[in-house]
């Protein structure tokens, strides 16, 4: 995730949040800041709607900005299934003849 702040005189280093958990930004730059937040693995415990705010102060006026961003972790399901005998064969049985499908 990235989230990169201007402002004059320089901005307080964002901060980027989830509810109530702060997530550590890495950044760079003086009066344009870009700053990153990594996830070394993604999982369903990332969904959410994450917040990336900051705020800059002179003469006792303070201006604030922030920009929101919904994440969704999906699950990639992958299913394979073979049949024995092989799809599109035919295999023909008798009334009373055991019957086995291996799936």
């Amino acid at each position: 995730l990235n989230c990169v702040v201007e402002g004059y005189p320089q901005p307080e280093t964002p901060t980027l949040r989830r509810g109530s958990t702060n997530f550590t930004l890495n950044c760079s730059g003086v009066n344009i800041k870009t700053c990153t937040a990594g996830f070394s693995s993604s999982d369903y415990s990332y969904s959410g709607q994450y917040s990336c705010s900051t705020k800059n102060t002179i003469d006792n006026h303070e201006k604030s900005s922030s920009a929101t961003l919904q994440i969704n972790v999906y699950s990639q399901t992958d299913v394979t299934m073979t049949t024995t005998p092989p799809p599109g064969s035919r295999t023909y049985y008798l009334t009373g003849d055991p019957l086995t499908i291996t799936c």
